[in-house]
């Protein structure tokens, strides 16, 4: 199954005039970024424990420039809990993957887990050539890379529970960028009618868990992403 989101919102860049920002959550890890807003989930931040990547030769804490004639075609980035390859001339992402290292947070049961088989984004010809800036601090880590009309930005968190996971492009055209994300085969979207009947509505908050503590979607408005 493949899934297309097409941006919605943008930011001013100099030089690059808008940028399409995405915010793209592992599925397993959606409901827990959430849950993270509210008072008392605080603590799921235990869930990237001990994270942190490696990729293109550089580790730990720091910023760094890996310059263009040193970036393969495609490279490795290697979290403790998450791991991915990168096309290195789209910024477009394979074989995104929880390793199942031990957590208490741990949602694959212990065992490595591919979630998503690809992240492409269609730059219409357009390409990434320049050196790759990386910005590692402990679990987060921000590569970035341009080409002529483009730029790509890579957020992501090494968490056990899935973390933040965001590509941001910018065309100097200013128009919209089209992702396809193909899930797994042991993976799946659900789409849960009760949802689906409430598109468009604006829920302040959907429940309450065990503990007591509401689950408040933080004024989201309901909107069909899978089509």
């Amino acid at each position: 199954m493949s899934v297309r989101d097409v941006c919605g919102t943008y930011k001013r860049v100099s030089g690059l005039g808008r940028v399409c920002r995405f915010r793209l959550l592992p599925v397993i890890g959606a409901v827990l970024l959430t849950l993270m807003a509210v008072p008392g989930f605080a603590a799921s931040s235990a869930g990237c424990t001990g994270g942190g990547f490696s990729l293109l030769g550089l580790s730990g804490d720091q910023r760094g420039i890996v310059l263009a004639g040193n970036v393969p075609t495609t490279f490795l980035v290697k979290g403790k809990y998450v791991e991915f390859t990168v096309d290195a001339a789209t910024f477009g992402v394979r074989d995104w993957t929880l390793t199942g290292a031990p957590n208490p947070l741990d949602i694959t049961g212990g065992r490595q887990t591919l979630i998503f088989t690809a992240k492409t984004p269609d730059h219409r010809g357009l390409f990434l050539s320049s050196d790759v800036s990386v910005k590692i601090s402990k679990e987060a880590l921000v590569i970035e890379r341009t080409g002529s009309g483009l730029s790509m930005k890579i957020q992501v968190k090494d968490c056990a529970n899935g973390g933040v996971f965001q590509m941001e492009p910018a065309r100097a055209d200013g128009t919209t960028t089209r992702f396809t994300h193909v899930l797994a085969s042991d993976v799946f979207y659900f789409d849960n009618p009760n949802v689906r009947d409430r598109l468009g509505e604006r829920i302040p908050c959907s429940g309450v868990l065990p503990t007591g503590h509401r689950l408040c979607a933080m004024g989201l408005t309901l909107t069909a992403r899978l089509r």
